[in-house]
């Protein structure tokens, strides 16, 4: 079971990427009003009803806030989040190719002119500053994931990682390792990373 970047049509970054578009970084603007770089609002309302991820948004975005300084992650209303988690329709699954991949979710920005980054492509002709991130799963949640908390959790986590501009490695002890483990702390090479990144 494998965790997308933000991509579409099978365009992954290689192992050991921080950045999810190593020449073209995407960042939040800064907010300085709490001392942070910036807060993602999460909401979950688009996820199905029966989805396995919406009881496990508030401890996902707890455990980012727990450990990373820079920037913040807390749950929100749907009329004022920046960050919407959605269960995909069959057909947007498939015209994304993720049809029988094993992809479970997947991450797509909006810059602040409004588009979308799904490529490479898409990012060297964006602003860079991000504004708002849909992250997608799923229209079938695979039944290891369903029976275990520590996946669900892990899951939301990876793909808060990639709205704050995080890569794939392979390391395995990482969070941004592109499969699926259980972990739901954000490891110390996770936070240089994105301390790196809004510093």
């Amino acid at each position: 079971m494998t965790l997308a970047v933000i991509a579409s049509m099978g365009v992954i970054p290689q192992a050991e990427a921080e950045e999810i578009f190593p020449a073209y970084p995407l960042r939040w603007s800064v907010m300085s009003t709490n001392g942070q770089y910036y807060t993602i609002r999460v909401n979950g309302d688009l996820l199905a009803a029966g989805s396995v991820f919406k009881s496990r948004i508030a401890t996902a975005c707890q455990n980012w806030a727990n450990t990373v300084t820079k920037a913040n992650c807390i749950t929100d209303s749907f009329s004022t989040s920046n960050v919407d988690l959605a269960t995909a329709s069959v057909s947007y699954w498939s015209q994304l190719g993720y049809t029988g991949s094993g992809v479970i979710a997947l991450t797509v920005p909006m810059d602040t002119s409004g588009r979308q980054i799904f490529t490479l492509s898409d990012a060297s002709k964006s602003t860079r500053k991000i504004k708002y991130a849909s992250v997608y799963f799923a229209p079938t949640t695979d039944s290891s994931i369903s029976g275990n908390t520590s996946k669900q959790v892990n899951v939301i986590m990876h793909e808060i990682g990639h709205v704050f501009g995080m890569g794939h490695v392979s390391n395995s002890s990482r969070l941004m390792y592109n499969y699926v483990t259980t972990i739901t702390t954000v490891p110390a090479g996770d936070i240089t990373v994105m301390n790196s990144f809004y510093k």
